[in-house]
Order: C-alpha cells, then structure tokens, then sequence
C-alpha cells in the first residue's frame, strides 16, 4: 500500500479547487492511504517541523497550493531526513495565487503524480539552502531575495490586504496601487547595507569578491526558470534550471530603484522587459559592515530579520527525489 500526505491550506483563495480537482479525484484511486496535513496558521518553519513529524518514511508528500504551500511541505520532506533519518518523496500541484515553484514540476495533475509514485518514478532536485549568521535560516526551491523586492512582497501579508486577496475579486489593479503607495512611502530608502558579495567555488572556497555600494537595492538567487523568465534573465544564465545541478546556481545583487522596474518585477509579467545583471555561482556569501535588519523573501514568505551580519546561499550536499513532468510547449494536461 503506498502512502500519500496532501499538504494543503484550507483558508486559500482556491482551496476549494484543492478540494474539487485533488480530495475527490484521489478518493478514486487504488491502492494508497492517503493522509493530510492542513497547513496552520502560526509560521512557516513550525508547519515544516510538524509535516517532519509526519512522515515516516518512503511517502509521496504532494502540495497542493501555491508558492508557500510548496516551499513549506518541502521544508518539511527535508527537515524528516535530517532530523529523523526518514526519506519521503516530493511534488506540488499550482493551486496558489502564485506558482513559480509548482510550475517547475510540470503542472501535474493528481492522477498523474500518483501514477508516476506508483511506478516508482521520481528525480533528484537540488534545494537551496540560507543561513544568517552561521544559522540555518530556510531551504527554497526555486527563487530567494533580500532588499527591496522582498520587503514590498510583505504588502500583501497584512491582515486587511490578504482577506480582500482571497476573494479572488482584486485584480491586478488592486496590487498595483498597493505596490504603488509602498514605493511612494520607501523610495529612498537603502535596503542593503555596505559590504561584500563574496562568491564561493563548488568547495566553498572564495573566488571573486563585489564590494556592496549600499546603493544596491536586491540580492537575487535562482535554482529554475519560471522566474527567471519574470526577471528577464538573460538566456542561458537564470533561465537555466539549476535545479538540476548538484553544485551551482544563478544569483545577482544590483539597483532595481524605480516603480516602473518594481512593476516589471512584481506584475506585469512578460509584457514589459527587464533584465536583471548576474551569474552563475557555487554559492554566495554576503558580509556586512554592521548588522541590519533586511527583509528576505523565499517563494510566497516574507521575513524581516534583525542583527543579519552574513548571509549565506549554497546547495544542500544531498538531494531530494521529486516527482516531475517535463511539457512540451504548450502541451496541456
């Protein structure tokens, strides 16, 4: 009997698509007990701990939502095999506002997931993980910030603006004029501090250090295309899917100043161009001056962490096993 836990969020916008397309579909198939874990409303990291404690070995943890919902239950697969030696197999149906991370596993639907668990198919991805100062922080899939696009995302984490956003009646409109009175409010602000971006080597050893201006507005890394292709990166570089790579991936800090280029990052994707300067790295080690407090934005969560003297981004050393489907284009389900 092969065993199923749906990580889901019953307060989404969409759950009951959720409910429609992957509770009563699965009730249909044989041969699997299938568990849920209904996301709580406390933080992130206390959700991963709790999956963690769920699995027991050798399960299919699917979730079913959006960019957090995602990122949460894969935390959770990962923290099961580094706390309690229990190794679960991962994947993620796009039932978010947002889903970057979900796009990158092909759109599945739930009969094809549990089809593809069932013949024991799956795939090694690698992770991302961050520390601050020396701590472990969090672990993303496909895109992490700091600066001035992660503390605008924390717009739509107020408690008024996410009731209004689960409607599912705002529009575009809605979180443009939000963004908008944001900038107005932060323009001049400095988001990143002075110090060094520090690029490692697959050993981790230093090969190149960038002095931070303090006129640096973001720090961006990429593990996958999907928003690389928001981004604008050049082709190639952060398109690639570096997930797929035990090592390296895609990262840049620069000034991305400017409401217009705030809009082309955050909304209007794919009609308006830009291109964000980077490469690729074995990992980054960013030092600053003095300690700050910084806003860091990883796949549908924003943070704001005070007393950050050094950030690092690197590769997790072991993989995880994914389920996932690669789509022609335009190829539907």
């Amino acid at each position: 009997m092969k065993k199923i836990i749906v990580v889901y969020n019953p307060r989404s916008s969409r759950f009951k698509e959720v409910s429609r397309e992957v509770f009563e579909k699965i009730r249909g198939e044989k041969g699997v007990l299938v568990g849920k874990y209904e996301i709580e409303p406390t933080n992130p990291r206390d959700n991963a701990e709790r999956i963690a404690e769920v699995v027991q070995g050798g399960e299919l943890v699917i979730a079913a939502g959006g960019d957090g919902t995602a990122t949460i239950a894969m935390n959770g697969v990962i923290l099961a095999r580094e706390k309690y030696g229990k190794e679960a197999v991962f994947t993620a149906l796009p039932f978010g506002n947002f889903n970057d991370f979900p796009r990158l596993f092909g759109e599945l639907s739930i009969k094809e997931a549990v089809g593809k668990f069932k013949e024991g198919r799956g795939e090694e991805f690698y992770p991302i993980g961050v520390k601050i100062n020396g701590r472990e922080f969090w672990n993303f899939g496909v895109y992490f910030t700091v600066g001035m696009m992660a503390e605008s995302a924390g717009v739509f984490d107020e408690k008024k603006t996410r009731e209004k956003l689960k409607t599912g009646k705002t529009g575009i409109f809605f979180s443009a004029r939000k963004l908008f009175f944001w900038y107005l409010k932060n323009k001049r602000k400095k988001f990143l501090g002075r110090g060094e971006l520090r690029r490692l080597d697959n050993r981790g050893d230093v090969v190149k250090i960038t002095t931070l201006t303090g006129k640096e507005t973001d720090y961006v890394a990429m593990n996958g295309g999907t928003v690389a292709r928001v981004l604008r990166a050049p082709k190639g570089s952060g398109g690639k899917d570096y997930f797929r790579e035990e090592k390296i991936f895609w990262s840049g800090a620069e000034k991305l100043v400017g409401l217009i280029r705030l809009f082309r990052l955050g909304f209007i994707r794919g009609i308006l161009k830009n291109r964000l300067p980077g490469e690729e790295t074995g990992g980054d080690l960013i030092k600053f001056e003095k300690p700050l407090t910084v806003s860091l934005h990883a796949e549908g969560e924003e943070k704001r962490v005070s007393g950050v003297r050094e950030i690092l981004v690197r590769k997790l050393e072991k993989p995880i096993k994914v389920i996932r489907i690669e789509r022609k284009k335009n190829e539907r389900k």
